[in-house]
């Protein structure tokens, strides 16, 4: 069975935007339950919400490329508007991932 060109790699791509999701996801809710059970973070206040905030912007941005992946599974034509805000979509996807697991680090270390 022939497979349409670039099928497979969106397959992937679409696994990997989902798990970005749910490990956002999962960091935002273990957030919550350590701050309800501990008062250790109350000082650092405003770089937990950063984080929060930049995990969930990691979950709206991966969403949105999954859904973009999904719409043009078959075909995806370089240059669209479509390409265009999947490419965004990625961008920003990786770069909150980044900021948000940064400032959870940072978060952590400060407050040992």
């Amino acid at each position: 069975m022939n497979k349409i060109p670039g099928y497979e790699k969106r397959k992937v791509t679409i696994d990997i935007f989902k798990h970005l999701a749910t490990i956002s996801l999962a960091i935002i809710a273990f957030t919550i339950t350590i701050l309800k059970q501990t008062n250790l973070i109350e000082n650092s206040a405003n770089i937990l919400l950063f984080t929060v905030i930049s995990l969930f912007i990691v979950i709206i941005f991966s969403v949105l490329a999954i859904f973009i992946l999904l719409m043009n599974l078959e075909t995806l034509k370089p240059f669209s508007k479509s390409h265009f805000i999947l490419r965004l979509s990625i961008f920003i996807t990786i770069i909150s991932f980044f900021i948000g697991i940064s400032s959870l680090v940072y978060l952590v270390i400060d407050n040992l």
